[in-house]
């Protein structure tokens, strides 16, 4: 049995369950989807509040300009 939480939206009462525990069929692939880069924010990133991922992405826009 998968354990569970459940999220009521205030305003909306509207009500989400998010569960804790997923198990893939057999035979079937259990992952995502790949990105195409991997960026990794260090210590001194987080530190100063840095986005390493955002500051990626502007270089890769910047650079088809």
């Amino acid at each position: 049995m998968a354990e569970s939480s459940f999220l009521r939206l205030p305003y909306s009462r509207i009500e989400v369950d998010v569960p804790f525990i997923y198990q893939a069929h057999i035979g079937q692939a259990d992952e995502g989807v790949a990105p195409d880069y991997h960026v990794t924010a260090t210590k001194q990133d987080i530190y100063n509040g840095d986005v390493a991922q955002l500051q990626f992405v502007m270089k890769l826009i910047n650079a088809k300009k």
